[in-house]
Parts: structure tokens; C-alpha cells; sequence
């Protein structure tokens, strides 16, 4: 993800900042409660999003949908206030390519996206309706009410 946002210098002390903070031996990581898998997902969508403004490559949108989508399952709630800047930098630019009658990037940026989002949606779904009965009342929303 640092790459993508800073010079190549400022990337490896970035990186190795993070893994001194948040090593191996930290709680933080090797917990059931950590964050591990939620900052996988934002550091996958933080670091397809500038990727994908500058070039509209179909496996930037690739990796920011499975970003997103890791943050829906790890933490949805942390996971929409994480999505809701990279929702509004992603209308601002395909408002622009609009602009420009540049469809192809419209699509390669925005059908890949929409796509993974999509079976994420649909599985989530599926599982949330198998443990609850409903498609959209998550598990523990119940075991809050209990």
C-alpha cells in the first residue's frame, strides 16, 4: 500500500514502521479479536485506489473489490467508514471519465469492482439467511438481543 501513495524511500520506512509496531510477537496480530485481516483488506484497497486512478487496469479494481470485501466480512462497520472516502474519490473520477466520453476506463474501473462486491453481497447473504433465517439480519445482531 505505501507504495502506491509514497516515493520508494518513504514506502520501506512506512513498511518498516508497520512491522514494528505490529510484528509477529504483537497481541494485535495473533489474537482472534486483532486486526490482521481488516488491515490486509484496507491496505488492499488503499493501495489499489491511487493504482487505479492513475492506470485503469482490471486487476487494480480486482484488488480493491477483494479489499472492500474483506472489510465487509472482518469488520463491516470499521469497513464502511473505511469504504465511504474511497467511494467518494471513485465518484468524483468516473464523473470525470464520463466527462471525457472515456467509457473503456469507465468500465474497466467500475465492472470489476461491482462484480467482486457483487458475490460478496450474494454470499454474505446466503450465509447471513443459512445461520438467521434472514438474508440481511446478521448473526450478531441476535446474539446482542440475547
Amino acid at each position: 500500500m505505501f507504495q502506491a501513495w509514497l516515493p520508494p524511500r518513504w514506502a520501506a520506512l512506512a513498511a518498516m514502521l508497520a512491522v514494528g509496531q505490529y510484528g509477529i510477537g504483537n497481541y494485535w496480530t495473533q489474537s482472534y479479536w486483532g486486526g490482521a485481516l481488516a488491515a490486509t483488506g484496507g491496505a488492499l484497497a488503499f493501495g489499489a485506489l491511487p493504482r487505479l486512478l492513475r492506470e485503469h487496469r482490471v486487476r487494480h479494481a480486482l484488488l480493491l473489490g477483494v479489499g472492500l470485501a474483506t472489510l465487509a466480512n472482518s469488520r463491516p462497520f470499521e469497513g464502511v467508514v473505511a469504504a465511504l472516502p474511497i467511494a467518494v474519490i471513485l465518484l468524483v473520477h468516473c464523473g470525470r471519465l464520463i466527462t471525457r466520453r472515456n467509457l473503456a476506463a469507465l468500465v474497466s474501473t467500475t465492472a470489476p469492482i461491482g462484480c467482486v462486491l457483487g458475490v460478496c453481497v450474494v454470499g454474505m447473504a446466503y450465509y447471513n439467511r443459512s445461520i438467521t433465517g434472514f438474508a440481511s439480519l446478521v448473526p450478531y445482531w441476535i446474539h446482542d438481543r440475547l
